[in-house]
């Protein structure tokens, strides 16, 4: 997706967003983290039933718990930031659309372009 003058304008200023490799980079980390987010449901799983029979005084799980915490909110902060850059190359596809059919020919005339 290129945004800003157009070349015949003269100005070489120009923003490039390449939204494929965008779109690529979104998923891929969608898909690792959700990966990473499982195994690490299953290790806790693991980890919860060892507590469960060995730490009486509940002292390994008072350890435990907040870096349990810490790893998960990582892994879901890092699918919500895969959820919110889908959101935004669809809002930039659309504003993209947008002006495109803005400035599409409908005649002459006050308000119209030729």
């Amino acid at each position: 997706m290129r945004i800003g003058p157009d070349a015949s304008s003269g100005s070489n200023e120009s923003i490039l967003y390449p939204i494929d490799l965008m779109r690529q980079v979104a998923a891929k980390l969608l898909v690792q983290a959700d990966t990473a987010l499982q195994e690490h449901n299953t290790i806790c799983s693991q980890v919860q039933g060892f507590l469960d029979t060995n730490d009486v005084d509940g002292c390994m799980a008072a350890v435990v718990a907040p870096h349990e915490k810490r790893i998960r909110d990582s892994y879901e902060w890092q699918m919500q930031l895969a959820s919110t850059l889908f959101a935004a190359i669809d809002a930039m596809e659309g504003a993209d659309e947008n002006v495109s059919q803005s400035f599409t020919p409908r005649g002459f005339g006050h308000g119209r372009l030729e």
